[in-house]
Formats: structure tokens, sequence, C-alpha cells
């Protein structure tokens, strides 16, 4: 999670995460996808996100095969 850089004004932030499949924000969405969404604060309550602000930033999907660092030795 990361907060604008102007969150006191804009309320804005963002939430890094893998889905889980296809849903309202993404219908083509697969499993495994890595989004990045922009949410505002609640204007009801500011300690709270307003769910239906939701805005798909970035999507990428995630290489099917492993990732490994350089072995250490």
């Amino acid at each position: 999670m990361a907060f604008s850089p102007d969150y006191a004004e804009d309320g804005l932030f963002y939430v890094f995460y893998t889905a889980d499949g296809p849903d309202g924000l993404d219908p083509t969405g697969q499993v495994g996808d890595v989004r990045i969404v922009e949410y505002s604060r609640s204007a009801g309550d500011p300690n709270l996100a307003d769910p239906s602000s939701s805005r798909l930033v970035l999507k990428t999907e995630l290489s099917p095969e492993p990732v490994c660092g350089p072995g250490l030795r």
C-alpha cells in the first residue's frame, strides 16, 4: 500500500495485490495477475476506503515460470 504524495488533499492511495481471477474490476483477469489499484478515502469516514472508487492502474500477468534470484554462495 502506498499513499499519494498529495494524500491530505486528494485522499488517494494505491494497493498492490495478486488477483484471484476475473471480477468486476477486471472481467478478463486471470488468477495470479498482479494489480495496482487506486482507491480514495471515504467521504463519510476518512479512516475507511471508498470501495466504489477502485480504479485499475496497472495489471500484468504473473510469469508461469518461477522467478529465482542468483544463488548465494
